[in-house]
């Protein structure tokens, strides 16, 4: 196999979902390289304006949670660049 893509879709009990890509990319030269791509919806036709932020700043929260339980204490190592 040369690549791979993989999409998942995960419904929260509040409505909300959870859409996670996975997939390779371009090799760099000095190793593999993948793409982890994560989007939250809360899908609804409208959003009362008092409540916008505070649902933006939820669905961020489910993302970054997401985010932490999919990354190993190795990977976190490299993001924060020790």
């Amino acid at each position: 196999m040369t690549s791979f893509f993989l999409r998942t879709e995960q419904k929260y009990p509040d409505g909300t979902k959870l859409l996670t890509t996975f997939a390779s990319a371009d090799e760099l030269s000095d190793g593999a390289a993948f793409l982890l791509d994560l989007d939250t919806i809360w899908d609804i036709s409208e959003v009362p304006l008092d409540d916008a932020v505070g649902k933006a700043d939820e669905l961020h929260e489910k993302q970054r949670a997401a985010f932490e339980a999919m990354i190993t204490d190795r990977v976190r190592k490299v993001l924060n660049g020790d």
